[in-house]
Parts: C-alpha cells; structure tokens; sequence
C-alpha cells in the first residue's frame, strides 16, 4: 500500500437515523421542516406585506392624499402580514439553529492505493544426494511411504 485516498459518502437515511439515534433524529428533522416550513412562511408574509403596502401606496397616491374610507383597514393587514413574516423567519432561524449541532450528512472513506510490487523467488535448491528425509521439504513427497518415493522440485 503507498496510500489512502480521502473520499466521501452520503449517509442514507436508516444509516443516518441509526447513526443520530432518536432523539438526534427527531432534532434533524425538526431542523428540517422549521427551514422549509419557516422560509415558506417568512416568504409569503413578505410578499404579501409588499403586494399591502403597495396597494396602499398606490390609493394614497404615494402619501400625497388620504386613502379613501370605502378601501379597508390597512394597518390589520400591515400587522397580520408583518407578524407572518416575523414568525417564519423565527422559524427559520431557529431551524438553522437546530441544524448547526449535527453532523456532516457524510461519512469519510479511505480508499487504500495499493501497488503491485514484484518480488524476485529464490532459485530452488536441491538437497545433497546423501541428505536425510527431513532436509527434504514436506511438500516434496507425492508417493506413499515405502520403496519408491518421488521428489518434485
């Protein structure tokens, strides 16, 4: 081996649940659904705080005269709007908060870098003529013990 190569793998969902434990688990997805939820909500409330306040604008002549008295209140949809606002960007936040205290959704893997490397094998010797049985490697023996025997090099 010459080396590890850093790679990194997506944590699937039983592995991330089994990883976290239950109560982590539930932090994770509230974390989740107060960002998606909370961004939603601050969105439309800002929308509909402009879309307000733009159509106020536009009876007021931009502040140059007074708003008729058959349009509606302004100020309950200026107060509901800002409020919807206000509170989906709490959610939010707070869903960013909750996201900061977790692990990376990935997990490291070390990819081994292996090289082959040629090892020079040592010329086979042979034993001496007059050698004993045990100078002769076990493996050597393909025949059953008795007069004839046989030596594979």
């Amino acid at each position: 081996m010459t080396g590890y190569e850093l790679r990194q793998e997506r944590i699937a969902d039983p592995d991330w649940q089994r990883m976290l434990g239950r109560g982590r688990y539930r932090q994770y997805q509230a974390s989740r659904w107060l960002v998606i939820l909370g961004g939603a909500t601050a969105f439309a409330g800002a929308v509909s705080l402009l879309v307000g306040l733009g159509n106020l604008a536009g009876q007021t002549d931009f502040g140059r005269r007074v708003a008729d008295t058959r349009q509606p209140d302004f100020e309950a949809f200026v107060a509901g709007f800002g409020a919807m606002t206000g509170v989906g960007g709490a959610a939010l936040l707070t869903g960013a908060i909750l996201s900061w205290s977790l692990p990376d959704r990935v997990r490291p893997l070390y990819v081994p870098h292996v090289e082959k490397v040629e090892e020079a094998v040592p010329a086979p010797t042979n034993p001496p003529a007059k050698a004993p049985l045990s100078a002769f490697p076990n493996w050597a023996f393909v025949a059953p013990l008795g007069p004839a025997r046989a030596w594979i090099q």
